[in-house]
């Protein structure tokens, strides 16, 4: 094999090698992150110095409606932080209802 072969990876490896996690020493092997990243552009510098301000009463009352009731404070960081996880992870209960371990 010619190593050509294309390889389709799970959007958080993609992340992962963006540098989204942070950036582990002495940085990703440069073949490798730009097989893996197919041309998108890696984080420069610390992940999130780059991001707005989080609008936090916004995202409150849009996840209160979501949820029916006033979510946790756990509840709204794990939405500003993992919002399309979060949104998966709340249609899976909600088909499968609670999901959490037992005691």
């Amino acid at each position: 094999q010619s190593g050509k072969r294309e390889i389709s990876f799970p959007e958080s490896v993609v992340e992962l090698f963006e540098g989204k996690l942070g950036q582990p020493v002495g940085g990703f092997p440069p073949e490798l992150q730009k097989r893996v990243l197919k041309g998108r552009k890696p984080v420069q510098g610390r992940p999130g110095a780059s991001l707005p301000p989080a609008v936090t009463d916004a995202a409150r009352a849009a996840l209160e409606k979501l949820l029916k009731h006033v979510p946790t404070d756990q509840e709204l960081v794990t939405h500003l932080l993992y919002p399309s996880v979060y949104a998966d992870f709340l249609n899976h209960q909600a088909r499968c209802s609670d999901v959490r371990p037992g005691p």
